[in-house]
């Protein structure tokens, strides 16, 4: 199984790097499962312009996304990790759920290349207050994703961790999360 991850934290010994290391651990590894991580705070990926290049085409004025959207084209997974900042996801993810709208467009032509073949995703938020903050941050993601091509998502929230570390009954679900994905391969 080929997995995209998309790791949106600045922080690489936090909360949210314990959620994504925890589940891609989990995961099987057989000799052809890969798993490619990109990082939006290394990208500092360039924001939607709203230029409406890719109302006709399947192309944008910017190319630095195009390593991430080739990656998620030949995956069967998306896992999405990210801290929760004020209910909402950090500003370098913001930007590449913005750029989703160059296959939202493709989508809505039904020409898109991410929507060729079904995959799923799973979100795992950090927020530091509570679970609602998490569950708001999820929810803007939803047509990105589902511009992306997925049609199943599991979103585990891991809500308190300004107050305290993940618990263990979180980290279990995580490891669920990941088993049931091994039995779906």
């Amino acid at each position: 199984m080929k997995t995209t991850a998309i790791f949106a934290s600045a922080n690489q010994n936090g909360s949210t790097a314990l959620l994504l290391n925890t589940f891609l651990d989990a995961l099987s590894h057989r000799a052809d499962d890969s798993v490619t991580i990109f990082e939006p705070y290394k990208m500092t990926p360039q924001p939607c312009m709203g230029c409406g290049a890719c109302s006709e085409a399947d192309i944008c004025i910017h190319d630095d996304l195009d390593r991430l959207w080739s990656a998620v084209a030949e995956s069967s997974l998306l896992v999405i990790a990210s801290p929760v900042y004020f209910r909402g996801l950090p500003s370098p993810l913001k930007a590449v759920i913005d750029r989703t709208q160059r296959h939202y467009m493709a989508k809505l032509r039904g020409d898109s290349p991410l929507c060729a073949a079904e995959r799923e995703a799973v979100v795992l938020l950090a927020a530091g207050t509570n679970m609602e903050d998490g569950e708001t941050a999820a929810r803007e993601l939803h047509h990105a994703l589902t511009a992306l091509g997925v049609v199943r998502t599991r979103v585990i929230v891991a809500g308190g961790t300004n107050y305290h570390p993940v618990t263990p009954e979180k980290l279990a679900e995580i490891r669920a999360a990941a088993a049931e994905l091994r039995c779906l391969k």
